[in-house]
């Protein structure tokens, strides 16, 4: 009896664990699928728009080094503005404490590659994807933008995007190597599961403080 009602434990585990699994998956195909024909890699084929927004991320790793999917990210804003693609430039970070800032940092990687100062729009209060898109929205009060960031992390933004009801496209900027990059990978997987408990389930308030 205790041994059948532990086989029956264990399969309700590993059905469970399979469920999640499945889910992980299906929510992964579900967004990438969404945003499939809204994705550009090449300037020249990208709509002209009035304002890009670029994601932040650090800009430097924990080793010191310069983080390449910052670089990146920058080097495709400056090409998308220095092609006529997008006018003015929303650089939109984590700025929660004063020896952190994302946007500043942006700003000035940008004035390097010759955007005039005057183009960038700093946004302090992008704690996360979802706090930069919607505060385009409710802070910014933007309703059509190319979206600047990794093909991975434009995917799952441009989602978000559409439950805001924002016009965005995704601009992809230079990823890294695929092994060099696989926790990222692995952590977006997880990321978009929370995107949809974010919009969906949790109704998350996005940070919406000037």
């Amino acid at each position: 009896m205790i041994q059948n009602r532990l086989t029956i434990a264990v399969l309700t585990v590993k059905l469970a664990l399979l469920a999640i699994v499945l889910a992980v998956f299906y929510v992964n195909f579900y967004i990438t699928n969404e945003a499939r024909d809204r994705l550009y890699s090449s300037p020249s084929r990208v709509p002209a728009k009035e304002v890009g927004l670029v994601l932040g991320t650090s800009r430097f790793l924990s080793s010191g080094e310069p983080n390449p999917y910052f670089e990146n990210r920058l080097d495709a804003a400056a090409e998308l503005y220095h092609n006529g693609r997008i006018h003015t430039i929303i650089a939109s970070g984590d700025h929660r404490h004063a020896s952190y800032n994302e946007p500043a940092a942006m700003r000035d990687a940008l004035v390097v590659r010759q955007v005039p100062e005057e183009a960038i729009v700093m946004d302090y209060g992008g704690l996360s994807t979802l706090d930069s898109i919607a505060r385009a929205k409710r802070v910014f009060g933007l309703d059509d933008i190319t979206v600047i960031s990794q093909k991975f992390h434009n995917e799952r933004a441009l989602y978000i995007a559409s439950q805001y009801e924002i016009r965005a496209i995704g601009y992809n900027a230079e990823g890294v190597p695929r092994l060099w990059g696989i926790r990222t990978v692995l952590r977006e997987y997880f990321a978009r599961v929370k995107a949809i408990l974010d919009l969906h389930v949790l109704d998350t308030a996005p940070y919406l403080d000037t």
